[in-house]
This record gives structure tokens, sequence and C-alpha cells, in this order.
């Protein structure tokens, strides 16, 4: 049976905008997009849970798993 606690703490997180998203994690909008953090649409436009976010930072799937690592662009490795 689940923890109605859990039930009540999930169903009342908000939902946040891309924008949103990324000013709570510290990352650009466009990272958001390229981690494909887990989402639900939402009138066409994608909403996030910081839980889930968060979750998936720290584990980098949505079940458990590897490490999401940041990256730097080849560009800016690149002598100009």
């Amino acid at each position: 049976m689940t923890n109605p606690a859990f039930i009540a703490s999930v169903s009342l997180e908000p939902w946040l905008t891309k924008s949103e998203i990324a000013h709570k994690l510290g990352i650009s909008t466009r990272t958001v997009v390229r981690l494909r953090l887990p989402h639900m649409q939402v009138g066409g436009q994608n909403r996030y849970r910081l839980s889930e976010c968060e979750r998936f930072m720290r584990t980098g799937d949505r079940d458990g798993g590897n490490v999401v690592e940041l990256r730097r662009s080849p560009q800016g490795d690149q002598a100009a």
C-alpha cells in the first residue's frame, strides 16, 4: 500500500516552466532541453517537477543509475 504522506507531497508539488526549473537548478534553459529532464506536456508546453529533476540530475536517469556529467562544448575548447 502506498504511503498517504508520499502521495500528498507529490500531488502538492507545483509544475514548473522550463525557465523556472532552469533557475532552480542553476542551469540554462538550453541545458534543460539538452538533458531531456523528466517532464509532462501541459497545454503544448513542458512542465517539470523539481524533485524529479533533482533525482534525475543525481542518478542520470529516471529509474536510478549513472550520473549526468555536464561537459564543455567542443567550440569552447578550440583556440581562435
